[in-house]
């Protein structure tokens, strides 16, 4: 009788063994300023990471957190770009009014990656702004009016 060969048994690789988790995600398109943009959000356990596109491609990244003490209000925070456009102040308010908005729901710091065409107009901006804290108000809550 033909004998089938088993495969070998090698020991397991602690690595293979580890569960990964993967991050939860948020997807939109939306068109900003008559091109189209992409939203991708994943929430991390540490930290929040925001890509906004419209390159496909990352060309700045930010870093973003409150500066805060057990007393103090959430008024303050520090954005710093840790790759690309160190200039464009408007990719920083982008990142600081994204925080603000974070700080309502979560303590977590903001990763913020921007790949825009070009530099955006205030308008653009604020579209910018609406998508996201729409993308990352918790469901059953409402945006705070400021």
């Amino acid at each position: 009788p033909k004998q089938t060969s088993q495969p070998k048994q090698t020991p397991k690789d602690s690595m293979t063994e580890k569960a990964v988790s993967v991050p939860p995600v948020q997807q939109r398109r939306s068109l900003i300023g008559g091109q189209a943009t992409e939203f991708v959000i994943s929430h991390y356990s540490d930290r929040l990471f925001v890509l906004v596109t419209q390159t496909g491609k990352l060309s700045t990244l930010l870093h973003a957190v409150p500066d805060r003490t057990d007393t103090e209000a959430l008024e303050n925070f520090s954005v710093t770009p840790l790759l690309g456009d160190r200039d464009c102040l408007k990719l920083q308010l982008i990142a600081r009014q994204v925080v603000q908005h974070i700080c309502q729901f979560s303590t977590k710091p903001l990763l913020l990656g921007l790949g825009l065409s070009s530099k955006p107009t205030l308008d653009q901006v604020k579209q910018l702004i609406a998508v996201l804290k729409e993308m990352l108000t918790p469901v059953g809550r409402t945006q705070p009016s400021r």
